[in-house]
């Protein structure tokens, strides 16, 4: 089945709402639900990437998992066509802790299939999304200007390398659904706070539409 993976549980209340669901792991907080018909799972995963690598190896092996998705907000540094609440899908992620051009163990690709279900999931409601290269840092904010410039990159997100680390080793596929919650600038703090809660509600919905596409 699909897994869900985000970082918070209140980035889930809609979709509980929304689903017949139960609490099959409380130590892992994980989620088996249904939604017309389509039965997927929900990880808690907590912030720290070694705590979003032990949390995800342990529901991979211990349940029938066939494929991740990433869900929650990401940052941008400011340009001109991409705005705040703006949908992004990852293409190439990119871990930002050793990131070197000869370094290929550090670029991860988000699965092409999902890719295409997600934004034909998209396009049929008339959903503008943006198809991107990702960086992930653990910090909220980096130098992204040093760091994006070799793969002309200007969006930060937290845990999608780590997740296509554990991943590739496993060799199940991954994308993502994130949405532009803040700009990386000085008043970041505020943006954060204003959009937070709108971003988590677009992707929860979002994330639903996609699941009918399956």
């Amino acid at each position: 089945m699909l897994l869900l993976i985000v970082p918070e549980v209140c980035y889930i209340d809609y979709i509980l709402k929304e689903t017949t669901y139960m609490l099959i792991s409380e130590e892992y907080n994980l989620y088996q639900l249904e939604y017309k018909d389509k039965e997927f799972y929900i990880l808690i995963s907590d912030y720290g990437k070694l705590n979003i690598a032990i949390k995800l190896i342990h529901v991979i092996n211990k349940y029938n998992i066939s494929g991740v998705i990433c869900g929650g907000i990401c940052a941008i540094k400011p340009c001109v066509n991409i705005k705040l609440l703006d949908i992004i899908i990852p293409q190439l992620v990119l871990d930002t802790q050793n990131i070197t051009l000869d370094n290929k163990d550090t670029f991860y690709y988000s699965d092409d299939e999902y890719n295409k279900k997600i934004k034909e999931s998209l396009k049929n409601n008339n959903i503008k999304y943006f198809f991107r290269n990702i960086l992930t840092s653990e910090e909220m904010i980096v130098d992204i200007n040093n760091l994006g410039y070799l793969y002309d990159i200007n969006i930060l997100d937290y845990d999608l390398a780590y997740v296509g680390k554990v991943l590739e080793n496993k060799k199940i596929p991954f994308s993502g659904i994130k949405i532009i919650t803040y700009y990386l600038e000085n008043n970041y703090l505020m943006q954060y706070n204003l959009y937070k809660d709108s971003a988590i509600m677009r992707m929860q919905k979002v994330f639903l539409n996609f699941l009918i596409y399956l």
